[in-house]
C-alpha cells in the first residue's frame, strides 16, 4: 500500500526495488489517498509507468478511498473493502534468479546468477557474502539471496547490473570444489 500524494511518488521506488531483491510476488498495489484525501492520481500513474514493462505479469492498481483513522494492524485493512488478486505462482526478482555457466570446466569454470532487479538508487547496491547466502543491499535494505548449490562452493568474481537486470559473477574456490 502505497500513500498518496508526493509520498507515494517519492516512497514507489525504493519499495519496488525491495520487492525485487526479496523476491515478493506482487500482484497489487493500492494506493491510499489518506485522511487528508491526498491526490492518488499521480501515484497511480507512476506505479502503472514503473510496472508497464512487466507483460505477463497482472498487477492490479486501485485505490482506497480515506479512512477514519489509519489502519494499525492487518487485520484493519480487511476493513479498506478492497479485493486483492489471488497469487500467480510466479517467482519474480532474486526468487527467480538463475545460474548459468558460462565456460570452462572444473576449477577454470565460470558462472552467473541472473535476476531481474530494480534500483532506485544503484550507487547504493552492495554485496556481501555470508555462508550460503549472497547478502544484497539495495536503498539501505539488506537480503540474503540463498545461492544454488553449485554457487556456494564458489567465490564472487564481479557484479554488473544493466538497468534491468543484476549480473553476479562466481568461480569455484579450490578449497572446497569437488576434485575428480
Amino acid at each position: 500500500m502505497l500513500p498518496g500524494g508526493d509520498r507515494g511518488s517519492d516512497l514507489l521506488p525504493d519499495l519496488l526495488t525491495v520487492a525485487d531483491v526479496t523476491g515478493l510476488p506482487l500482484r497489487s498495489v493500492v494506493v491510499d489517498a489518506g485522511p487528508g484525501g491526498l491526490p492518488t492520481e499521480p501515484v497511480l500513474a507512476a506505479v502503472r509507468e514503473s510496472l508497464a514493462e512487466e507483460a505477463g505479469t497482472a498487477v492490479s492498481v486501485s485505490t482506497v478511498a480515506a479512512a477514519d483513522e489509519a489502519p494499525s494492524r492487518l487485520s484493519h485493512l480487511r476493513r479498506l473493502a478492497v479485493t486483492l488478486p489471488e497469487p500467480n505462482g510466479r517467482a519474480r526478482g532474486a526468487a527467480a534468479a538463475k545460474a548459468v555457466r558460462l565456460d570452462g570446466e572444473g576449477l577454470r569454470s565460470r558462472y552467473r546468477l541472473t535476476w531481474r532487479q530494480r534500483l532506485a538508487e544503484p550507487e547504493r547496491l552492495a554485496l556481501g557474502r555470508s555462508g550460503d547466502d549472497l547478502l544484497v543491499t539495495v536503498s539501505g535494505f539488506r537480503q540474503p539471496v540463498r545461492l544454488p548449490s553449485v554457487l556456494r562452493r564458489c567465490v564472487v568474481t564481479g557484479a554488473d547490473w544493466d538497468g534491468r537486470r543484476l549480473h553476479v559473477d562466481f568461480v569455484p574456490d579450490e578449497a572446497v570444489w569437488p576434485q575428480r
